[in-house]
Protein backbone atom coordinates (compact mmCIF):
# COMPACT_ATOMS: atom_id res chain seq x y z
CA UNK A 1 0.00 0.00 0.00
CA UNK A 2 1.25 3.43 -0.90
CA UNK A 3 1.64 6.16 1.73
CA UNK A 4 -0.97 8.88 1.76
CA UNK A 5 0.16 12.13 0.06
CA UNK A 6 0.03 14.05 3.36
CA UNK A 7 2.78 11.85 4.86
CA UNK A 8 5.21 12.38 1.98
CA UNK A 9 7.79 15.16 2.36
CA UNK A 10 8.86 16.91 -0.83
CA UNK A 11 12.48 16.06 -1.62
CA UNK A 12 13.51 19.73 -1.82
CA UNK A 13 12.42 20.51 1.76
CA UNK A 14 14.53 19.23 4.68
CA UNK A 15 12.79 17.10 7.26
CA UNK A 16 12.35 18.39 10.81
CA UNK A 17 15.02 15.99 12.03
CA UNK A 18 17.58 17.31 9.48
CA UNK A 19 16.76 20.90 10.40
CA UNK A 20 17.16 20.13 14.12
CA UNK A 21 20.46 18.38 13.46
CA UNK A 22 21.66 21.36 11.43
CA UNK A 23 20.81 23.72 14.28
CA UNK A 24 22.42 21.40 16.84
CA UNK A 25 25.88 21.79 15.27
CA UNK A 26 25.90 25.59 15.12
CA UNK A 27 27.77 26.96 18.14
CA UNK A 28 26.46 29.97 19.97
CA UNK A 29 28.50 33.14 20.39
CA UNK A 30 29.66 31.85 23.77
CA UNK A 31 30.71 28.56 22.14
CA UNK A 32 32.68 30.40 19.47
CA UNK A 33 34.34 32.56 22.13
CA UNK A 34 35.22 29.46 24.17
CA UNK A 35 36.75 27.78 21.13
CA UNK A 36 38.75 30.92 20.32
CA UNK A 37 39.99 31.08 23.92
CA UNK A 38 41.07 27.43 23.88
CA UNK A 39 42.86 27.94 20.53
CA UNK A 40 44.63 31.03 21.93
CA UNK A 41 45.69 29.10 25.04
CA UNK A 42 47.05 26.26 22.93
CA UNK A 43 48.96 28.71 20.70
CA UNK A 44 50.35 30.53 23.74
CA UNK A 45 51.44 27.24 25.32
CA UNK A 46 53.16 26.12 22.12
CA UNK A 47 54.95 29.45 21.73
CA UNK A 48 55.82 30.12 25.38
CA UNK A 49 56.53 26.65 26.78
CA UNK A 50 59.94 26.25 25.10
CA UNK A 51 61.25 29.60 26.44
CA UNK A 52 62.43 28.45 29.89
CA UNK A 53 63.60 25.02 28.68
CA UNK A 54 67.13 24.02 27.68
CA UNK A 55 68.11 22.76 24.22
CA UNK A 56 67.69 19.07 25.12
CA UNK A 57 64.02 19.52 26.01
CA UNK A 58 63.40 21.77 23.02
CA UNK A 59 64.84 19.06 20.78
CA UNK A 60 62.62 16.44 22.43
CA UNK A 61 59.56 18.65 21.96
CA UNK A 62 60.43 19.11 18.28
CA UNK A 63 60.68 15.36 17.80
CA UNK A 64 57.38 14.89 19.63
CA UNK A 65 55.68 17.30 17.22
CA UNK A 66 57.22 15.53 14.21
CA UNK A 67 56.03 12.14 15.47
CA UNK A 68 52.59 13.60 16.21
CA UNK A 69 52.26 14.75 12.60
CA UNK A 70 53.27 11.29 11.40
CA UNK A 71 50.78 9.72 13.81
CA UNK A 72 48.01 11.98 12.57
CA UNK A 73 48.73 10.94 8.99
CA UNK A 74 48.44 7.29 10.00
CA UNK A 75 45.17 8.16 11.76
CA UNK A 76 43.78 9.66 8.55
CA UNK A 77 44.61 6.53 6.55
CA UNK A 78 43.64 3.95 9.15
CA UNK A 79 40.93 5.67 11.15
CA UNK A 80 39.08 7.68 8.52
CA UNK A 81 39.80 5.81 5.29
CA UNK A 82 39.82 2.36 6.88
CA UNK A 83 43.00 1.28 5.09
CA UNK A 84 46.02 -0.36 6.67
CA UNK A 85 49.23 1.37 5.58
CA UNK A 86 52.63 0.28 6.84
CA UNK A 87 54.74 2.45 4.54
CA UNK A 88 54.49 5.88 6.13
CA UNK A 89 58.12 5.86 7.17
CA UNK A 90 59.08 5.79 3.48
CA UNK A 91 57.25 9.01 2.65
CA UNK A 92 58.60 10.74 5.76
CA UNK A 93 62.16 9.65 4.97
CA UNK A 94 61.98 10.53 1.30
CA UNK A 95 60.54 13.95 2.11
CA UNK A 96 63.18 14.59 4.77
CA UNK A 97 66.10 13.65 2.56
CA UNK A 98 64.70 15.60 -0.38
CA UNK A 99 64.28 18.62 1.88
CA UNK A 100 67.89 18.32 3.09
CA UNK A 101 69.16 17.97 -0.47
CA UNK A 102 67.24 20.99 -1.77
CA UNK A 103 67.80 23.28 1.26
CA UNK A 104 71.57 22.85 0.80
CA UNK A 105 71.23 24.28 -2.72
CA UNK A 106 68.27 26.67 -2.46
CA UNK A 107 66.26 28.18 0.38
CA UNK A 108 63.88 26.72 2.94
CA UNK A 109 60.69 27.70 1.09
CA UNK A 110 61.76 25.87 -2.05
CA UNK A 111 62.88 22.80 -0.08
CA UNK A 112 59.58 22.74 1.84
CA UNK A 113 57.55 22.73 -1.38
CA UNK A 114 59.81 20.23 -3.20
CA UNK A 115 59.78 17.81 -0.26
CA UNK A 116 55.99 17.92 -0.04
CA UNK A 117 55.55 17.49 -3.78
CA UNK A 118 58.03 14.60 -3.85
CA UNK A 119 56.12 12.78 -1.11
CA UNK A 120 52.80 13.50 -2.81
CA UNK A 121 53.98 12.27 -6.23
CA UNK A 122 55.39 9.06 -4.76
CA UNK A 123 52.20 8.52 -2.77
CA UNK A 124 50.17 9.01 -5.94
CA UNK A 125 52.34 6.51 -7.85
CA UNK A 126 52.03 3.94 -5.05
CA UNK A 127 48.32 4.71 -4.74
CA UNK A 128 47.73 4.11 -8.45
CA UNK A 129 49.58 0.81 -8.23
CA UNK A 130 47.64 -0.29 -5.15
CA UNK A 131 44.28 1.18 -6.15
CA UNK A 132 42.49 -2.14 -6.52
CA UNK A 133 44.15 -3.87 -3.59
CA UNK A 134 42.43 -4.10 -0.21
CA UNK A 135 43.03 -5.49 3.25
CA UNK A 136 46.07 -7.60 3.96
CA UNK A 137 47.45 -7.23 0.43
CA UNK A 138 47.43 -3.44 0.70
CA UNK A 139 49.28 -3.69 4.00
CA UNK A 140 51.85 -5.99 2.38
CA UNK A 141 52.35 -3.64 -0.59
CA UNK A 142 52.87 -0.61 1.67
CA UNK A 143 55.19 -2.60 3.94
CA UNK A 144 57.24 -3.72 0.94
CA UNK A 145 57.39 -0.15 -0.36
CA UNK A 146 58.59 1.09 3.03
CA UNK A 147 61.35 -1.52 3.21
CA UNK A 148 62.39 -0.90 -0.39
CA UNK A 149 62.52 2.85 0.19
CA UNK A 150 64.58 2.40 3.35
CA UNK A 151 67.13 0.23 1.58
CA UNK A 152 67.26 2.59 -1.39
CA UNK A 153 67.69 5.66 0.79
CA UNK A 154 70.60 4.16 2.70
CA UNK A 155 72.30 2.87 -0.46
CA UNK A 156 72.18 6.19 -2.36
CA UNK A 157 75.08 7.64 -0.39
CA UNK A 158 75.71 10.46 -2.89
CA UNK A 159 72.17 11.73 -2.25
CA UNK A 160 71.42 10.84 1.35
CA UNK A 161 74.80 10.34 2.98
CA UNK A 162 73.79 6.77 3.88
CA UNK A 163 73.35 6.06 7.57
CA UNK A 164 75.19 9.25 8.54
CA UNK A 165 72.51 11.42 6.95
CA UNK A 166 72.70 14.31 4.54
CA UNK A 167 74.31 17.55 5.67
CA UNK A 168 71.86 20.41 5.49
CA UNK A 169 72.26 23.96 6.73
CA UNK A 170 69.75 25.21 9.25
CA UNK A 171 67.34 27.61 7.51
CA UNK A 172 67.63 31.25 8.58
CA UNK A 173 64.08 31.14 9.93
CA UNK A 174 65.15 28.40 12.39
CA UNK A 175 68.56 29.65 13.57
CA UNK A 176 67.41 29.65 17.18
CA UNK A 177 66.16 26.57 18.99
CA UNK A 178 63.17 28.59 20.13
Amino acid sequence: AAEPPSAAVPPSLPSDREAAASRAFRPSRAGIAARALVAALIAATVLLLPLPLDNVWRSRMSLAVIFAVIGLSVNVITGHAGQISLGHQAFVGIGAFMSAYVVARFNFGVSFMVAGLTGAVLAMILGLAALRIRGLYLALITLAFGLMAENTIFNLRWFTGGGAGAPAPRPALFRSDL
